[in-house]
């Protein structure tokens, strides 16, 4: 087994686990936060939502990431499905990031500027926020569904052209591949 092969089986043993554990753990917490939002009063209720937010985001990251990518890329060709998938997961993502700015930013202003509270630290503000990081964070992953399909193509063929040069040096002789592995500086003429 190689170091690639060892790579692989590590990543895809990684991500299982993180699916395993994660998901439960983020479906636990949008239970737990829904109730906490429904009982209490709005104070609370403004963090809640970006919890859930954040909880949601980080779901869609989970399921795009190893749910979509290690099983349905292993059966379909890169080429067809990609682009769909590196939309979602970049909006995914971007969206899991900018719903931390966001509460961040709210919770700065709550504390610094404590005459603004009441106007920013409401419900309505904070689904207002919420809604526009996800539309906002899939609307600039967009542009990842065309540059991906590119750079899938380019990828295809530079695999291609290396398994050709592979297949030609593997005619070549053990003294030209040691030479080619030994660095410049330690060679001795």
């Amino acid at each position: 087994m190689d170091q690639e092969e060892a790579l692989l089986i590590a990543i895809k043993v990684y991500y299982s686990l993180l699916v395993i554990v994660g998901l439960p753990a983020n479906v636990l917490t949008l239970y737990i936060l829904l109730q906490r939002c429904k009982r209490s009063g709005e104070d609370r209720c403004t963090s809640s939502l970006y919890l859930i937010a954040l909880a949601i985001a980080d779901s869609l990251v989970l399921i795009t990431i190893v749910i979509i990518y290690q099983m349905i890329l292993s059966m379909v060709p890169p080429g067809e499905f990609c682009p769909y998938l590196n939309m979602l997961d970049y909006g995914a993502h971007n969206a899991s990031i900018w719903i931390i700015v966001a509460y961040t930013i709210e919770r700065f202003i709550g504390v610094y500027f404590p005459v603004w509270k009441y106007k920013v630290s409401n419900p309505t503000t904070a689904k207002f926020a919420i809604s526009g990081v996800f539309m906002l964070s899939y609307l600039f992953a967009l542009s990842h569904f065309f540059t991906m399909r590119l750079w899938g193509e380019s990828e295809d063929k530079k695999r291609d052209k290396t398994r050709q040069r592979e297949q030609d040096e593997g005619h070549a002789n053990t003294a030209e591949h040691i030479h080619r592995l030994v660095p410049p500086s330690s060679r001795h003429y």
